[in-house]
Formats: structure tokens, sequence, C-alpha cells
């Protein structure tokens, strides 16, 4: 299974404009239904992502498939004159193993396509057993992240900000640390990347804003000198409509 896009669209439909864009995007598909068997279906799923199945005997060979069919796309008139564009594509390919779901074969190959770095040639990445790897821990980190916030596993560190000059403590920084039952205290970078793909992060985000809330009503009921304290708020949080 292959999930292929045009790494260099968005240039295409900036410099050509959006009614060319989509008839480059038919060109590219006629060349792919060209290109297959009669029974190795190919469709468009998404803008310019295209999906494919193709037979193969073996993994280099079907790379070089690939490549070819990859190759006789990228080449499409941008005139009358002659001219011509070269699309670069991102492919993402998973061997299936036989009796998987759909869905789920579908996701590998976009997880393989996204890992696709962008230069200047067509790129192939095909689904590893890390990346199953990867994607059963990233499952379990949600769920674990769901009871985290339940059960307050979740803490918060302030970091002092001091004025150099008086050596005082003019402000800090509320810093999360996930204080994990079984792993112990997490750094961000353990978890805060996967809560930004999924969402989870803007729930965090206000996490942290009550915590702190609370510390400093505390520290005033208690008599303490406040400061200022600094939250951090995810950019994903930023373009939500109800911010």
């Amino acid at each position: 299974y292959v999930s292929c896009d045009v790494a260099n669209m968005k240039y295409v439909n900036a410099m050509y404009g959006y009614a060319y864009g989509n008839v480059a995007l038919k060109n590219i598909a006629t060349v792919f239904s060209a290109s297959l068997k009669e029974d190795e279906p190919v469709s468009r799923t998404t803008g310019d992502n295209f999906c494919m199945l193709l037979s193969y005997t073996d993994v280099k060979q079907l790379e070089n498939r690939i490549l070819d069919i990859t190759e006789r796309a990228s080449l499409f008139p941008i005139d009358e004159m002659g001219g011509t564009h070269k699309a670069v594509f991102n492919c993402g390919v998973y061997l299936i193993q036989g009796g998987e779901d759909i869905n789920m074969i579908r996701a590998r190959a976009n997880v393989a396509r996204k890992k696709s770095e962008t230069s200047f040639k067509t790129q192939i990445t095909f689904y590893r057993s890390e990346d199953l790897a990867r994607e059963l821990e990233t499952k379990e980190l949600e769920a674990d992240v769901v009871r985290a916030l339940r059960d307050k596993e979740l803490e918060v560190y302030l970091q002092p900000k001091y004025d150099i000059h008086s050596e005082k403590m003019i402000g800090a920084e509320a810093l999360i640390r996930w204080n994990h039952p079984e792993k112990g205290i997490l750094s961000p970078g353990r978890f805060i990347p996967a809560c930004e793909a999924n969402g989870f992060i803007c729930t965090i985000d206000f996490y942290v804003l009550e915590e702190v809330c609370r510390n400093l009503r505390e520290w005033k009921e208690e008599g303490r000198q406040l400061v200022k304290v600094s939250v951090n708020f995810s950019r994903r949080h930023l373009a939500e409509p109800d911010f």
C-alpha cells in the first residue's frame, strides 16, 4: 500500500494558481492510472494525496517501481509554449501482511509518508517495526495522560527568575513534570510532543494555569510576597476559537 503526496504542491498553487493546480493533479492521476496494472487500484484521497495498491516480488523491485511511476507523473505542462514543471513526491509504503484492516493499513502508510523529508527529489519511506512500537507507545501514553490528569500526577515546578543586579527573585516560569507511578519523573520531552499531536496539550495548558493560580492564592493567604509567574500556552491552543 503506497500513500503519496506532492511535496511541492503549495509552490505550484502559489506560482500558477489553484485552477492550474487542479489540472496538475488530474494529470498526475491520469499518469498513475495508466502506469498500473488492471488489478492495481489507485485513488486520490484528499487534496494532493494519492494512494495505490501495488504488487511486487521483492522490496527493491517495489521501490524501483514506485520511483518509475512517480517519475512518469512528475513532469507536466505549465503553458502552451511547452514549459514544464517537475513534481516532487513524498511516498510512504506499508507492506501488507494479509488479513489486516484497511484503515490500519492506510494509517501506517501515512505515518511512513509523513516521515519522508521534503527535498528536491522524490522520497520513499517504508513503515518499519520500530514505527509500530512507537505507535503502541503513543497509544499507551494517551491513556496514561488521561489518568495522570485525573490523579494529579502532573506536577508544576517553578523555575525562578533572578535580577542579576539586585540578586533577588523577580518572577518564575511554570514548568510541568510528570511524576509517573512506574517510570518516575518524566520531562516534557517525553510526553508533550504526543500531547501536541492529539490535542491533549490544551487540557494540560489550563491544568498548569489552575495549579499556578492555586499556589498564588495559598501564598497570599499565608502572607508570602507574591511574584509574577509565567505560564506557557501551546501554539496549537492559541489557534482554538474559544481560547
